[in-house]
Parts: C-alpha cells; structure tokens; sequence
C-alpha cells in the first residue's frame, strides 16, 4: 500500500470519528468480556498480580476475601488508541484496591471523557496522531510520552490501521513501550466471520469504494481484508476496517516475537453474541 493510500484512508477515519464521536461513544460504554481473560493472562504470567493468594481470583467475587487485592504496589497501564477510556472504567472496578498509573492516548479528543482524579487512580491523556506517527516509520514509541509500563492495551484500532506494514510497526511500537516482563494486550476484529454481517459489510463497501474513489481512492492499493463499513446508515458516512485472518495474526506475532524479544502467552476469541467478535493476543516482553 503507498503512502498516498494510507494517507487517504487515515482521512478517511477521522472524518469519520470528527462526525460522529458522540454516537459512536455512546455505543460503546459496557466492558469488552476479553478484557477479564487479558487479565487473568497477565496474572497467569506474572506480568501483573491481582492477588495475594493464587487460588483467590479477582472475578470470583462470591468467595473472594476482604482485602484479597494486594494493595501498595502500582501497576502502570498504557491504553493505546484508548477511545472513551472506557477500559479505564473497567480497570477501576476490577482493580480496586491497586495503585493504577493509567495512561491514554489519542487522536480524537472528542471521544475522551474527564476522569476525575481519585487516590489509587492516576490519568495521564495524551493526544496523539498515532497513524500518522506509525507512516513516519520510527516515531509512535518515541512519540508516546509514558515511560514503559507493566501492561499495554490496544483494543478496537488494529483493524483501522492501514497496511499489514504499518501493524507490524504498532505491535514494536506497543512493545517498546512495555516493561520487561509485562505484556501486550491486543484485539483484532474478525467481523466477516459473522454470517448476518457479511452481506451489509459487502454492500457498503461496493458503495463506499464508489463514492470515494470520485474523492481519490485508488482501490488497487487496498489489501485483502480491507473494507469500508457504514454507521447508523447515515450517507456519504465511512470508516475503514480491516478484517483479519488467523494467519495474518500468526504473521503478527511472528513479526513482534523475532529475535525472542517477546513470548505469546495468550490468545483467545472473545465478545460479541456469537463470542467471537475479536482475537485477543497476549504477548509478554522478555
């Protein structure tokens, strides 16, 4: 894919989230379920303790202890393309008791609610082009003001960024920016393996692919999986989104673990009503 092609789709996709920031963050308010099993899988590998005890479980809430969560030690969280913080909300509750050095960052200040500050719970938001920084070739890691932290979020954004070559440069990115020892938490969507999508994803990328090629889009530049999604069936009104395939997500981690700089640790299908709206990756730095 050229530079002029992820250019345009980046456009493509801020326009996008500019319209229409606050519907779209008023759909997306409860927890994602995959969120619980990055934990637990954080947990599992030791990159984050939740507990002092191994057979008491943050999630079994009928027969965990009183102060069963360690309190004292902080965990720092840095949630990559964070949108409305909503994973924030989700650390909250699940983390009570923890010390959470959370930072955010961004490109739509729109989306991004004010968390008040409260004792345990610190937040940093940064705003931040991340496509932008990732097509410079070099820049996201260095771009992202948050020291190196003990788990790294990325959940609803792989699938807009542009070009298997720009996702391999976020997951170094997410791991350069990951604690020895901590992990990554990542989400890919796999909407296409939803039967009731897959004629309404077709359809509007045909229309889609129509109208924006009058706007400049070079088809022939797009890889395979990439579509144009519509919204609330407002025209004229887009995103782009990558649907992925388990092999390039094998390709993925190939790429972030080379040289034994990381180890997978997790990796799971998680949300939706089918269960399997998402692939989750765990990976943890070495």
């Amino acid at each position: 894919m050229d530079a002029t092609t992820i250019d345009f789709l980046r456009q493509v996709n801020n326009d996008f989230y500019a319209r229409c920031a606050s519907s779209f963050s008023a759909s997306r308010n409860a927890p994602w379920v995959g969120w619980r099993s990055c934990l637990e899988a954080a947990q599992d590998c030791g990159a984050v303790r939740l507990c002092d005890g191994p057979d008491v479980h943050l999630y079994d809430r009928a027969t965990a202890q009183p102060g069963a969560i360690r309190k004292g030690a902080s965990v720092r969280v840095l949630d990559v393309a964070c949108g409305n913080m909503r994973f924030a909300a989700f650390l909250r509750e699940e983390l009570r008791g923890r010390q959470i050095d959370y930072f955010a960052v961004d490109d739509c200040a729109g989306l991004v609610p004010h968390l008040p500050e409260d004792e345990g719970f610190s937040t940093c938001f940064q705003n931040l082009d991340i496509i932008g920084e990732l097509a410079v070739g070099v820049g996201l890691a260095h771009a992202i003001d948050a020291e190196p932290c003990d788990l790294v979020g990325c959940f609803g954004f792989f699938h807009h960024v542009p070009s298997f070559e720009l996702r391999v440069r976020l997951i170094d990115a997410l791991l350069q920016k990951t604690a020895s020892g901590g992990v990554v938490c990542a989400s890919f969507w796999q909407f296409m393996g939803d039967e009731k999508f897959v004629k309404k994803a077709e359809a509007w990328n045909s229309k889609a692919k129509s109208e924006l090629a009058s706007a400049g889009l070079d088809a022939s530049q797009l890889e395979a999986g990439d579509y144009f999604l519509g919204w609330q069936n407002e025209p004229g009104l887009w995103r782009y989104c990558h649907d992925f395939e388990e092999l390039e997500i094998d390709a993925l981690v190939a790429a972030a673990c080379e040289g034994g700089k990381a180890r997978e640790v997790a990796r799971f299908s998680a949300d939706g009503k089918s269960g399997a709206m998402n692939r989750y990756v765990v990976l943890q730095k070495r």
